[in-house]
């Protein structure tokens, strides 16, 4: 993995990793299965539930177990936003012609989630 990620850091100028590009995908997936649920039970074991199916939907796109999704691959912050109100995604919907709606929608969550004006729901 040195070697992969010292060819990404070489030919992108940036300091990224092969687990910045894994992580990214992760979320993109969980993100896809929370819009696809479309709203978080308010019930503790309900919501556990459904949160356990965004990981294991992230855990078969990356070939990973879902617990190894959650800890590693999945950022917090689109889980937060699940639990917190999924209509915020609703109107945060961007068109670029290099990304997908829901990378758009990642995108400005983490940028949201970095400035903390994301609210926090877990």
């Amino acid at each position: 993995s040195d070697e992969v990620n010292q060819y990404i850091a070489q030919i992108s100028g940036v300091g990224v990793s092969a687990k910045d590009f894994r992580t990214w995908f992760g979320s993109v997936a969980a993100l896809e299965k929370a819009i696809a649920l479309g709203s978080c039970p308010s019930d503790i074991k309900d919501q556990s539930r459904t949160l356990k199916q965004i990981y294991v939907y992230a855990s078969k796109a990356l070939g990973n177990t879902p617990h190894i999704a959650e800890v590693s691959y999945v950022h917090q912050s689109v889980v937060d936003a699940f639990v917190a109100d999924m209509d915020w995604f609703k109107d945060n919907q961007t068109v670029n012609k290099h990304m997908t709606d829901i990378e758009m929608q990642l995108l400005t969550l983490l940028q949201n989630h970095k400035t903390d004006e994301l609210p926090v729901g877990r």
